[in-house]
């Protein structure tokens, strides 16, 4: 009779800890992906920021074509990197199960991985779209009829996009570090839970 209900204790006491487990990897889980999701958000949001930035410029500019056109090629790739990320949203993660949050957390790793040089080219090409216009708005500087300038700009340019391109390598592949982890957290647990039922 003893045994019997040392045994009923350690069968409570043992399924605690496996549902403060579950919680807790599914609160890491989480922890994990609303900062990331967020930033991507925000990302998503400041892209239409730069789209208006560049027809703000392009109209300052107007009628100077050489300047206009390429700006709003930037503006139009800033559009189009806003409409890009629409399927980003934040979660409802009281309404997830462990499963759904794992599939959630892919389907993220997923889009940032296929978009990531999508974002890395269009932040560069509305850098350089956009900065021959700022110049001329704001510095007076013709940069297209000044040679001296345009090579220091080319230069300058170059440098950014070496600088971009390692940023968002960086950023990226920090992204798919931590999303892989808390999949791969939410799989070990989804795994003993079906080993538990079974």
């Amino acid at each position: 009779m003893l045994w019997a209900e040392e045994n009923k204790a350690l069968e409570a006491r043992l399924k605690l800890n496996e549902s403060l487990l579950r919680k807790m990897s599914f609160d890491k889980a989480v922890d994990t992906l609303t900062p990331l999701l967020t930033f991507s958000i925000f990302g998503r949001y400041l892209a239409l920021v730069y789209c208006g930035i560049s027809i703000v410029f392009a109209i300052k500019v107007w009628p100077a074509f050489l300047y206009c056109i390429p700006t709003l090629v930037g503006g139009a790739a800033m559009l189009w990197s806003f409409f890009s990320h629409r399927s980003l949203k934040m979660l409802d993660y009281s309404a997830l199960s462990i499963l759904d949050l794992q599939k959630e957390i892919c389907q993220f790793r997923i889009h940032t991985s296929k978009m990531e040089r999508y974002d890395m080219g269009i932040v560069i090409l509305w850098l350089i779209t956009t900065t021959p216009s700022f110049l001329l708005t704001a510095k007076k500087i013709a940069i297209y009829e000044n040679r001296p300038m345009l090579l220091s700009l080319c230069m300058a340019g170059a440098a950014i996009a070496a600088f971009v391109f390692l940023f968002t390598r960086l950023i990226y592949g920090a992204y798919n570090t931590k999303l892989l982890n808390a999949e791969a957290d939410l799989k070990r647990i989804s795994d003993f839970e079906q080993k538990d039922s079974d």
